[in-house]
């Protein structure tokens, strides 16, 4: 017959390898707490994940709605501060804002807030002037969308857009008082005749 080998459970084997593996376990902590380790700082920009718009459409499964809203609060959970410094309409945030304009073209915050976002924060003004164009398509005569788009297009030096922004409300009770007379400097330099 054979019989099965039983170890003994407290054997010096046993001994001398838990006591090993307990005096690496103490020196990995040791280590841990007294090395410093390097900081790896990753920006947004490069980590973002953005999914190609024909993909979503297509994976959305009649949910557009709901899709949008929730890349919608991702992002704004996302959002960072850092300035996108190239003019390429590749910041992750327009990306996003861009897909969820493509799922929810209704979606009024995400052009209003998305485009101030791109434009005063991210300091991104060609991103927030596509932004702000896909809004005013949709959203012609709204009051917040036109001023700040206007202003945008100001900053950005796009003078006709801005002049047009601002056209369309130049008679709300809201504008500014200094309205008017912007939008006679905007159409003498557009090259409009002021007689």
């Amino acid at each position: 017959m054979n019989s099965l080998k039983v170890s003994k459970p407290f054997s010096a084997r046993n001994l001398i390898l838990g006591t090993t593996a307990v005096a690496l376990f103490a020196l990995a902590g040791t280590i841990n707490v007294s090395v410093d380790k390097p900081k790896i700082v990753l920006s947004k920009q490069d980590t973002a994940l953005n999914i190609n718009k024909n993909l979503l459409l297509s994976f959305s499964i009649g949910n557009k709605r709901l899709l949008s809203d929730l890349l919608w609060i991702q992002t704004l959970l996302e959002s960072d501060e850092q300035h996108y410094k190239n003019k390429d309409l590749n910041s992750w945030m327009y990306l996003r804002f861009l897909n969820i304009s493509e799922l929810d073209p209704n979606f009024y915050e995400n052009y209003l807030y998305g485009g101030l976002y791109l434009s005063v924060v991210k300091d991104d003004l060609p991103a927030a002037h596509d932004i702000y164009k896909r809004g005013l398509s949709i959203f012609k005569e709204d009051y917040n969308l036109n001023y700040f788009a206007g202003v945008s297009f100001l900053e950005g030096k796009d003078f006709p857009a801005a002049a047009a922004s601002f056209e369309k409300i130049a008679h709300d009770p809201r504008r500014p008082h200094f309205l008017p007379s912007l939008l006679i400097k905007l159409k003498k330099e557009n090259g409009t005749d002021l007689k």
